[in-house]
């Protein structure tokens, strides 16, 4: 596993560590997420809603927090980091069960976007949806929810996760997703 597929830095092999240990845990990954870029990107007021490339930075400079050479705008560095407009949502937890709000929306309040106020999720449909890649779970248990606001339903259970499962136009008969699996001893797998 790579962090870009023209970046040749190694943060796992999926034949020795499952994919979610690598992205939670490998210090390629943490570094990412969590390092200061360096040169003109780290003083670039656009740093929070580019980040330049990083595999062009590795190439040049062999670090992949380093600066992106190959942009043309020279930051002076004087001005604050401008904000993102929708709030990033790779590696959030799942929405919550009953009433609590999606990161970053207040109780009673919608987002600015106009999405819907999120759907109460029951404690097993919470736990599958913890088992779901933390880089697409936002976007999974958003789709999950529209589906069951499509179809009437006030929350998010295991049956809903299920009914969503049924629907999609992808056969898992074979060998389903470990995020997706009823239980351990799921009838379905090989």
């Amino acid at each position: 596993v790579t962090p870009c597929p023209y970046m040749p830095v190694e943060a796992g092999d999926l034949m020795e560590t499952p994919f979610r240990e690598i992205w939670e845990a490998s210090p390629v990954f943490t570094r990412l997420r969590e390092g200061g870029l360096g040169g003109r990107c780290g003083r670039c007021e656009y740093r929070k809603v580019c980040g330049g490339c990083r595999a062009r930075a590795f190439a040049e400079t062999g670090d992949p927090l380093g600066p992106d050479d190959s942009c043309a705008y020279e930051p002076s560095g004087e001005r604050e980091p401008i904000e993102p407009s929708r709030a990033i949502t790779y590696g959030t937890p799942p929405r919550s069960h009953e009433d609590e709000a999606a990161p970053g929306v207040g109780e009673g309040e919608a987002p600015d976007d106009g999405e819907a106020l999120p759907l109460p999720w029951s404690e097993d449909a919470r736990a599958r949806a913890e088992r779901i890649p933390s880089f697409v779970r936002s976007v999974v248990t958003a789709r999950v929810e529209r589906f069951a606001r499509e179809r009437g339903y006030e929350r998010v259970d295991a049956e809903v996760m299920a009914e969503v499962r049924r629907s999609l136009p992808v056969d898992f008969s074979k060998r389903l997703p470990f995020f997706l699996k009823e239980t351990e001893d799921d009838p379905n797998e090989p």
